[in-house]
């Protein structure tokens, strides 16, 4: 992944994109990661179909044939690299749990285990060279577990898993394609596809105090009778970063990610769309959902086309601290109803900041704070988001913040320098707030409800605000275009040093009102990086960072 700064990434995306975008173009293999050199002390073993196991160094010229031997050759910081084809078989290990079975098991240090090699070993990509890891014909196994050790893995499709389980199925274990437990293990440009879970992470299932990162993978339609179809994250933490994570669905909560209690984790740079929380009683997070007292992060993702059957928070469901920022939250569904179309903030007394966010065209609400004691909402633009309830009066489709009783603690709820426009319900909305727990500034509501429902209940206008038009550039693209009333209005105070694109603010004669500061067309504004929709994972490492 790329972490460059505003003023370098123009020049590294003017440099690279044009060259990707032509070779994405015509249609070529991109290779992920081509040639890649081992470490100069580490032995590298070989596995092809045409090897042979009786094989007693799975070297280059005596290649193994399954994965398997190679892994039991394999001594701490070799590497092992697997050529096309799809490899199926099954390890054991008694001594994990009650006796766990997965088609790889990894409990030595072994540096990488790669795939997506020619037959030859000349080139790596996993596009041209697919190498299949299958617990097909193993019920009961994971694909692959990873125990105590900082392996990376990388280039393979993992598949088939249906739900892993001891020994004659006594024990259900949560972790459907992938389980990391403990360690520092690292997946990367892995495609993890099809597989089914028990309890908790239909595609990835990270816990027993792994630190573990996931980055640049598609993780896509994997599923789990409970909670996170894609990835589910406890006691352990991760980074997942420039990952596709699309069409997995969790019978309860979270449809792509679901990050449990105490887990400090990263959610950046990810394209997460067309999931599902499929309960239709109470379900939670169709794309994304936490719980807990710590804190999350939660940037610059494109969180589209989630659904949710009935509960809260289609798009996100937060119910940890955390920092929302940069992320754009476009068209997921209540299908029946709830709470939070785009965003919810359920729950959370410990602060949670949202900035720099982009919501439209969620149906069923925009963004709406529950029970929350200490969210500052703070240069977001929330734009035509329609109602899911007909019989809901006139509840908030921008923002909504309400409590069902008094707070039992101090309320500290900041509302500035937001764009609140054509909403089909209200702007604003305060519902049970305490006097003087909410201030609000600086915020530009305009045409929600047709004009008639800027604010509603408690909510009224404040120092600063405006009701005008804030002349979007049109269609999908909410940045202001010159002459706009919502340019150089807004506060300093809790604003964001830069915007969603990462411009620095101020960049006129004041701080510009919703997720963007105007200064023209910015990288990201060209390469279309906030519209994207199955965006290549080319564009996703080069989206900018803040």
């Amino acid at each position: 992944m790329l972490n460059v700064r505003h003023k370098t990434w123009a020049k590294v995306a003017a440099a690279v994109v044009p060259a990707a975008l032509l070779l994405l173009a015509s249609g070529a293999p991109v290779a992920v990661d081509a040639a890649p050199r081992a470490v100069a002390t580490a032995v590298v073993r070989y596995v092809v179909p045409s090897g042979n196991d009786g094989s007693s160094d799975c070297a280059l010229i005596t290649p193994c044939q399954t994965v398997q031997r190679a892994v039991a050759v394999a001594q701490a910081g070799d590497e092992i690299h697997v050529a096309v084809g799809t490899y199926g078989g099954t390890m054991f290990a008694g001594s994990i749990d009650s006796g766990v079975t997965a088609v790889v098991i990894i409990t030595t240090n072994i540096a990488a285990l790669r795939g997506g090699y020619s037959t030859n070993f000349a080139a790596q990509d996993p596009q041209a060279y697919p190498t299949v890891l299958s617990a097909a014909g193993a019920p009961g196994a994971y694909v692959l577990l990873v125990s105590g050790q900082s392996t990376l893995v990388d280039g393979f499709t993992l598949s088939g898993a249906t739900g892993a389980c001891s020994p004659g199925c006594g024990t259900h274990y949560p972790g459907g394609a992938v389980r990391l437990r403990g360690g520092a293990p690292t997946l990367r440009h892995n495609r993890i596809t099809g597989n089914v879970a028990y309890l908790r992470g239909g595609g990835i299932y990270v816990g027993d105090g792994a630190v573990a990162t996931i980055e640049a993978n598609v993780i896509e339609g994997n599923s789990v009778d409970g909670n996170g179809g894609g990835v589910f994250v406890q006691n352990g933490n991760a980074v997942i970063s420039g990952n596709q994570i699309l069409s997995n669905i969790a019978v309860v909560e979270g449809g792509g990610i679901y990050i449990d209690v105490g887990v400090p984790a990263v959610i950046r740079n990810n394209a997460i769309g067309y999931n599902q929380a499929t309960n239709p009683v109470a379900s939670r997070g169709a794309g994304v959902r936490t719980v807990g007292n710590t804190l999350v992060t939660i940037s610059h993702n494109d969180v589209y086309s989630n659904t949710l059957f009935w509960g809260g928070g289609a798009g996100l469901d937060v119910g940890s601290p955390a920092i929302v920022d940069g992320n754009s939250i476009h068209h997921n569904s209540l299908h029946i109803g709830g709470w939070g179309g785009a965003l919810i903030l359920a729950g959370v007394t410990l602060p949670v900041t949202v900035t720099n966010n982009l919501v439209y065209a969620n149906h069923g609400s925009g963004v709406q704070s529950v029970n929350s004691t200490r969210v500052a909402f703070v240069n977001n633009t929330v734009a035509n988001n329609v109602h899911v309830q007909p019989d809901s009066g006139t509840e908030a489709d921008a923002y909504l913040i309400w409590f069902d009783s008094p707070p039992g603690g101090p309320v500290v709820m900041t509302v500035y320098n937001n764009v609140l426009a054509g909403n089909e319900q209200c702007g604003l909305f305060y519902h049970g707030a305490p006097g003087g727990g909410v201030t609000s500034g600086n915020n530009d509501s305009w045409n929600n409800h047709s004009g008639a429902g800027n604010y509603c209940e408690q909510a009224v206008p404040s120092a600063g605000d405006i009701s005008a038009n804030p002349l979007f550039a049109g269609g999908a693209d909410f940045h202001l275009q010159a002459g706009s009333p919502a340019l150089n209005i807004g506060t300093s105070t809790l604003a964001p040093a830069r915007d969603k694109d990462c411009v620095l603010r101020p960049q006129g004669g004041g701080i510009d009102l919703g997720a963007y500061e105007r200064i023209g067309l910015s990288a990201s504004r060209a390469l279309g990086l906030d519209q994207k929709v199955f965006l290549p994972l080319i564009l996703l490492a080069l989206a900018p960072v803040c």
